[in-house]
Formats: structure tokens, sequence, C-alpha cells
């Protein structure tokens, strides 16, 4: 599935048909080529404390802001055809069927898929699957987390990455290339990052079945790769026994 759109919701309170904005990223190819934000005037219209607390809206951002409805004649012909990708579809589609329920809309019966539920099945191992760490360990790195366009654009990022994996139980393969950054995974259980690999050298592995690739992060002044919190704590998992799956860039075919 090389085509698809990502989407986000933010509510104002524990209503699912309370949206107040959402994010949406259109790829095309596997590649991002355009996205969508907007605030979204509420329904009903308040805000609770915790939800306030989560994203940072409160009725001030969108007391002027268009109604449902009006939001998503934008998008419609945006994501006309597409395949629908969120990071836990549950509370997502839950809330697109509540909101054009609210307005007496007829709902296109949009086709969902689900990242959480696909890197539960492909990155075996991690210590949660919220989205901040899974696609942490898939190489990007999220600010303004509960924005609904940043969270939407981490959800393509793991779409790309994991989504058309999330059947298999193993990646088995003998050489990988991970954007630039020589990788070895030994079959004694020790990882190494090679230092100064900044031409994209191709990394061997010992040919062994279980074999774990964690997608790299930005590399520090020397060349060498810079982890990020979340991906030692998937290393430090592995070294402990635990054999994940993981992908890189050019494995992914969506």
């Amino acid at each position: 599935m090389k085509d698809f759109a990502a989407i986000d919701f933010e509510t104002a309170n524990e209503q699912r048909t309370s949206v107040c904005s959402v994010g949406v990223v259109i790829v095309r190819d596997g590649e991002i080529v355009d996205h969508y934000y907007s605030l979204i005037r509420p329904e009903p219209e308040y805000y609770t404390y915790w939800n306030t607390r989560v994203h940072g809206l409160t009725l001030a951002d969108t007391q002027d802001a268009p109604i449902f409805p009006v939001v998503w004649q934008e998008i419609a012909p945006r994501i006309e055809g597409l395949p629908l990708v969120a990071h836990n579809k549950a509370f997502d589609e839950s809330c697109l069927k509540a909101v054009f329920r609210t307005y007496c809309m007829d709902y296109p019966d949009y086709e969902f898929h689900c990242t959480l539920q696909a890197s539960r099945r492909v990155l075996k191992g991690l210590p949660n699957y919220q989205l901040h760490t899974v696609v942490a360990c898939c190489g990007y790195q999220l600010e303004q987390h509960h924005h609904a366009l940043a969270d939407a654009e981490a959800c393509a990022w793991i779409a790309k990455e994991v989504l058309t994996l999330s059947g298999k139980k193993q990646i088995k393969r003998e050489k990988m290339n991970v954007r630039g950054i020589s990788m070895c995974l030994l079959c004694a259980g020790a990882l190494f990052v090679a230092c100064g690999s900044k031409s994209g050298k191709t990394a061997e592995v010992a040919g062994q079945a279980d074999t774990v690739h964690v997608v790299g992060g930005d590399k520090d002044k020397h060349g060498c790769i810079a982890w990020s919190e979340a991906q030692k704590d998937c290393i430090r998992l592995w070294e402990k026994g635990v054999r994940m799956n993981a992908v890189d860039d050019a494995e992914n075919n969506m």
C-alpha cells in the first residue's frame, strides 16, 4: 500500500463527537505529498480539564473555528479513494463516525488501518506502543505530541515503516541499509554501529533467522548514530534476549 491518508483527531471532552482539531497527511507512492490541519468548533462545546491538559486547546481557541461539516468539505476531496490510517484507529474511527452521525452526514464507510495494532505485531518487545515510542523506534523525532497534524505525520511515518509488514513475525535477510548509517547485527547478540559511515555502506548480517533491525536516527558529529531514549530501550531489550522485528526505508512498498 503506497497511497493512504494518515489522520488524527483531538477532542474537547469525553464525547467522541467533540473533535476540536484534525490533522491529515496524504501519502502517495510512499511519499508525503500534502497535509491539512484545522481547528474545529466542538460539539458539545465545552472542554474538560484533562483533555486540555493533553493537547493544550481551550474554548477560546475554537470559539471562532468552523464546525465539522465545513472542515470535512475541505478534507473529503483530499482523501477520496484513499484508505485511512490512524494510531489506535478504535479512537479516531469512532470519533469520525460519531461526528458524522451528529451532523446527519452520510458516512462513506472509509477503510481504516491501525498502526498501533500493526506495530504490536511487527515491532516485538517495545516498552510500550504509544505513538511517540513507536515512531522514535522508527527513527522519527516527534515534536508537539498531541498536536493533531504532528501526530498524523508521526502516524504516516510509522505506516510507511511497518504497516505492510504487520502480518510477518520475522524479517529474514542477509543485507540491509539504514539511511546512510552502517549497522551490524552479529549472531553473538551484540549490536555495533559503525563510526564514520556516512556513505550508506551496506551492513552484513550474520545468517540467522531471528535478526533485529532497529531503524536508525540522526548522526552525531563523528558520524555515529545518535540514538533516542526509546531506541536505546529497544536495544537494551534485545540484548536481554528479546527478539524484535523492525523495518527500514528500503523495505517499505506501501
